[in-house]
């Protein structure tokens, strides 16, 4: 599991092309951030700790994402990804999966976690919705996450 939080989402498809070097990205080098994925000594290293651990080198690989924007298809079909980490599946993870989850797997026993707990609690004070119940905020005007939009959206 890889953690990809960002507030204003993770965007499948353009993250993929700066990989592919099909498109710059604005500040550091986009396989720094996906060393596992797209480096083969990285990707090496990763696949050998995981069997250590778990005694297989297959496993289903996960982006974790506040939220998924793009097609993410083409990442399990990458080639390079492919062949760097051979036999395993790879995909994503929303925040709003996970939440679902929870919500769902919930008991009235106190959480033994501070989220867990939180969505108690919000469960029985009827806080949470079967839907969206606003759409996302965009990010602070002048933020580094901003400035990455602006820089996608003027190619």
């Amino acid at each position: 599991m890889s953690c990809k939080a960002r507030q204003d989402g993770f965007d499948a498809t353009a993250k993929l092309a700066e990989l592919r070097g099909e498109k710059k990205n604005p500040k550091r080098a986009t396989e720094k951030h996906f060393r596992e994925l797209w480096i083969p000594k990285w990707s090496e290293a990763f696949r050998a700790r995981i069997k250590d651990l778990t005694g297989t080198d297959r496993f289903a690989y996960r982006i974790a994402v506040t939220r998924l924007k793009g097609d993410p298809k083409p990442w399990s079909s990458d080639a390079t990804m492919r062949d760097n980490l051979p036999g395993c599946s790879i995909g994503f993870l929303t925040l709003e999966e996970m939440w679902a989850t929870m919500l769902a797997e919930l008991t009235k026993t106190p959480a033994g976690s501070e989220i867990g707990r939180l969505a108690q609690l919000l469960k029985a004070a009827g806080l949470t919705a079967p839907q969206q119940v606003a759409v996302p905020s965009p990010p602070t005007a002048g933020s580094d996450a901003a400035l990455e939009d602006e820089a996608a959206a003027n190619g």
